[in-house]
C-alpha cells in the first residue's frame, strides 16, 4: 500500500499539532495529551526518525493562564494572549521532552523569514544545525510581535513552509477528526473516513466543509490546501486525530488510520 511506503520510510518528518488537540474546551492546555504526543514523539525519535513540531497552543494557552473565557478578537488582545500563552506551552514541551531524554528548541517565524533570501538561508542553517544536534525544534508563527503583511494566518500554512525548508519527507496534520471524511460531519450524521486520496478534483475539495474552532485558527479547508501544496512538492501529508492514543505509533507501524495524501510531484 503507497501509504505505509511513504509513512514508514520517512526519514524526516514535520508534525504539526492543532490548538484544539492541545487544549480542552476551557482554552487550558491539556497537559496529559500533550504528554501523549510528547512520549510517542520520543519513541519515533529513538527509532531513528527526525522530528520537527510546528505548535499551535499559544493562544489557548494564554487564555487558560489568564482564565478567559472566550478567544480575544483584536490583534493587539491575540498577540498578548499569545505572549504569555507562548512561554507557558514552551516551558511544559521543554519539561516533557527532557524526562524523554530529548532537547529542544524553540523557533518563533514569521512569513517574512521565508520571503527574504538571507533570512530564509539563515532559518535553513539553524534547522540544519538542531537536525545535526538531535534536537527537537518547536515552531510557532510570532503571533506577539507579527503584523497583517507578515503573518501565515494558521500554522497549517507554516507547516507547509517548514516542511519545504527542512527537506522533510512527510508532513503530519494532527487535529481532532479521524482525518478528512466524506461528507461534512456538521451537516450530515453519516460521514465516513477517506483512508487515501490518490488524486484532487473538486469533490476533494468539497469534502472540507465549513468547519473551524473557536480556539483554532484553521480548520479542514486550510488543511487541505496545505495537504495539496505539499503533495505537489512530491512529499506524502497525513491528517489524523491527534487526540487519538498511539496515533503517531500507529501511524508508522502501518495501521489504517488517518487519511493518506499521495504525492503528486
Amino acid at each position: 500500500m503507497m501509504r505505509n511506503k511513504s509513512i514508514q520510510n520517512s526519514k524526516r518528518v514535520v508534525i504539526k499539532v492543532g490548538t484544539r488537540v492541545l487544549t480542552q474546551s476551557s482554552g487550558k492546555l491539556d497537559e496529559k495529551r500533550v504528554a501523549q504526543l510528547v512520549e510517542q514523539i520520543a519513541l519515533l525519535k529513538k527509532k531513528g526518525l527526525e522530528v520537527i513540531v510546528v505548535t499551535s497552543g499559544a493562544v489557548g494557552a494564554g487564555m487558560g493562564e489568564l482564565s478567559l473565557s472566550d478567544r480575544p478578537h483584536e490583534v493587539s488582545e491575540l498577540q498578548a494572549v499569545a505572549a504569555v500563552g507562548q512561554i507557558r506551552l514552551m516551558h511544559l514541551y521543554h519539561d516533557l521532552f527532557n524526562e524523554q531524554g530529548c532537547q529542544t528548541a524553540q523557533i518563533l517565524m514569521t512569513s517574512a523569514d521565508f520571503k527574504d533570501q538571507t533570512r530564509h538561508q539563515n532559518a535553513k542553517n539553524t534547522f540544519s544545525k538542531l537536525m545535526d544536534y538531535n534536537v527537537v525544534p518547536l515552531v510557532n508563527e510570532n503571533d506577539s510581535v507579527a503584523v497583517e503583511e507578515i503573518r501565515f494566518g494558521d500554522n497549517d500554512h507554516l507547516s507547509v513552509f517548514v516542511t519545504e525548508l527542512v527537506e522533510a519527507d512527510l508532513l503530519i496534520l494532527l487535529t481532532v477528526t479521524d482525518g478528512l471524511l466524506n461528507v461534512d460531519p456538521a451537516k450530515e450524521e453519516n460521514a465516513t473516513r477517506i483512508s487515501e486520496v490518490k488524486e484532487w478534483d473538486s469533490k476533494i475539495e468539497a469534502m472540507a466543509g465549513d468547519g473551524k474552532s473557536e480556539l483554532g485558527t484553521g480548520g479542514m479547508k486550510t488543511k487541505l490546501k496545505a495537504a495539496k501544496i505539499v503533495t505537489e512538492t512530491g512529499r506524502g501529508v497525513v491528517i489524523a486525530d491527534g487526540a487519538q492514543p498511539n496515533v503517531l505509533v500507529d501511524l508508522f507501524e502501518g495501521k489504517d488510520i488517518g487519511t493518506f495524501f499521495v504525492p503528486q510531484g
